[in-house]
């Protein structure tokens, strides 16, 4: 796949940062022009529906008021004859002097309901019985009845000490001096309703839906206090507000909310326009802006492209271009650079040429050294069939171990035995060494049989083995132990011997003499562990002097 250039990386690269910022810009401004807006009407609506709710409270209580100029002392004689049984037209004087004293336009009609039965003064007809069962259950207090003919009916059923008369007033108050109040908005704005729990609507601009029940579940939630939202209802986006009337809940019982509808273009119409105007702006700035990417694109990438054909040119003849930018230029130093570059490379060419014949005479010295272990066993074996011709049994068994140790130890340039190998490879060695010292050594295994089959670096355990051998004894005859087991997951190998011992230094295990060691070192072989299985794995060595030495090899359990 074609990789783009260096401009075009640029100018998109430009073009991606350019619109990752106007994007956040966009959706700050527009987030923050929402937020402000949203608060706004959020706070008019707040106060609107206190106002509202405070109002309607207010609006109430003149039916608490008329009650209140009626039933007093002075007005005993005009309300015993309201009770009594003197006939239609004594009660109905009693009931226009008493309504005369309400002292309101609020009202349109106040009704008496007693024993006698139901009286009107301008004919309205009577609320429905549950309303007088509900105000014989709250004396004294108003009872929100039900509403016709364009009014509400509230019920207040009369319990006091001034006078005997039993029965309830009814006062009939117009929509429009509730709904009076809901007209806070203008009808292009949107308009407000107040609805009961069960879906009753109280009050409304539209007279229509007064005194009906309205389906609004799916539409909006009452419950959850104030609430502001934004719906879809119909064709139109509209502005939802709901809020229970805490005042009018808490005076008059039941549970009203008022709901208001606002037009949603009406209010954020104007910040539409605002957020387009902004994204024509933005849109604008951001043509200019990849135009002059794409210009300083160019004007970047010619000295670049210039330099690039130069190294071909280089690449293809050998040798480096004329061509040299101004004094000053961006790729000035860069030149420079490359000059030193070009000398460096030739040098490297060279030494690869140099390093690649020796390469090769070593390869052929490698070729011929595979020739010499087929040689070294093929003369041992020569040597143990001589020694056994000639009955001499102990070049024999020297001549035949120490051709298995070989095998062992060189196993066909593999740098891993089994567990199995290690341990007959040292057995070989040991035999070798008997051969040589008689009754110098005791050697005990202590093998965990299981182990015998997993793998491990080759001749690791074979020198500790030599150098304890060597070194551990002195003059004197010794014992030695090879234990393998299972430690944590982990194969260790311990050497253990009662020989002289020695001061275990920090740097015991990094001790550069080969020849302290028999040859090969615990540098060698731990660091031969360690570059194989980590650091976690090696040598690690205890001993005191006069007491002995355990030189403890830790490998990974590997199959």
């Amino acid at each position: 796949m074609k990789k783009a250039k260096l401009s075009t990386k640029f100018i998109l690269l430009f073009t991606a940062v350019l619109t990752g910022i106007f994007a956040v810009m966009l959706a700050v401004v527009q987030l923050s022009m929402t937020s402000s807006m949203r608060g706004y009407i959020g706070d008019n609506l707040d106060a609107y529906h206190g106002d509202v709710d405070s109002n309607v409270v207010a609006a109430i209580d003149e039916v608490a008021y008329a009650y209140a100029r009626i039933v007093r002392d002075t007005n005993a004689d005009a309300l015993q004859d309201l009770n009594s049984d003197n006939g239609y037209a004594v009660r109905m004087r009693a009931l226009k002097d008493l309504a005369t004293l309400a002292q309101s336009d609020t009202f349109s009609d106040v009704g008496w309901q007693d024993e006698g039965g139901y009286l009107s003064v301008n004919g309205y007809a009577a609320p429905a019985a549950e309303v007088f069962l509900a105000a014989e259950q709250n004396k004294n207090r108003v009872v929100v009845g039900g509403y016709a003919s364009g009014c509400h009916a509230f019920v207040i059923c009369l319990d006091n000490s001034v006078t005997e008369t039993k029965g309830c007033f009814v006062f009939f108050m117009p929509e429009t001096a509730i709904s009076y109040y809901l007209t806070g908005f203008g009808t292009e704005e949107g308009y407000s309703y107040i609805i009961r729990k069960d879906g009753y609507v109280f009050s409304h601009v539209d007279q229509d839906y007064v005194g009906k029940l309205y389906f609004y579940e799916n539409i909006y939630e009452l419950d959850g206090g104030s609430s502001l939202r934004t719906l879809q209802m119909g064709d139109e986006k509209k502005i939802v507000n709901v809020g229970p009337m805490q005042r009018l809940n808490e005076r008059y019982g039941g549970e009203y909310y008022l709901v208001s509808i606002l037009d949603y273009g009406h209010y954020y119409g104007t910040f539409d326009l605002l957020t387009w105007l902004l994204v024509g702006i933005m849109v604008t700035v951001f043509l200019v802006g990849v135009l002059v990417a794409v210009l300083r694109a160019k004007k970047l990438s010619k000295p670049i492209a210039e330099l690039n054909a130069n190294i071909e040119e280089t690449i293809r003849t050998g040798r480096k271009g004329l061509w040299k930018p101004d004094e000053g230029d961006e790729l000035y130093m860069l030149e420079e650079k490359y000059d030193e570059v070009i000398t460096h490379l030739f040098r490297l060419i060279q030494k690869n040429r140099e390093d690649a014949e020796v390469q090769r005479q070593l390869e052929l010295e490698a070729l011929q050294m595979q020739i010499n272990p087929h040689f070294l066993y093929n003369t041992l074996d020569a040597v143990s069939w001589m020694a056994r011709l000639k009955k001499e049994p102990e070049i024999e068994k020297l001549a035949v171990n120490l051709a298995k140790f070989f095998r062992l130890s060189l196993h066909k340039g593999d740098k891993f035995i089994t567990v199995g190998e290690e341990l007959e490879l040292t057995a070989h060695f040991l035999e070798i060494d008997k051969i040589r010292f008689p009754d110098r050594v005791d050697v005990r295994f202590e093998t965990d049989e299981s182990l015998l089959n997993y793998s491990t670096l080759k001749l690791i355990l074979q020198p500790i083995v030599e150098n304890a051998v060597k070194y551990a004894f002195e003059d004197r005859k010794g014992h030695l132990i090879i234990r393998t087991k299972l430690v944590g997951g982990d194969i260790v190998f311990e050497v253990e011997d009662d020989g002289i011992g020695f001061d275990v230094s920090d740097d015991t295990v990094t001790h550069k003499k080969k020849s302290d060691l028999s040859g090969f070192g615990l540098k060698n072989v731990n660091e031969r562990i360690k570059l194989e299985y980590g650091e976690a794995y090696g040598l690690e060595v205890f001993s005191r002097k006069g007491e002995g030495t355990k030189v403890t090899i830790r490998i990974q359990k590997r199959v």
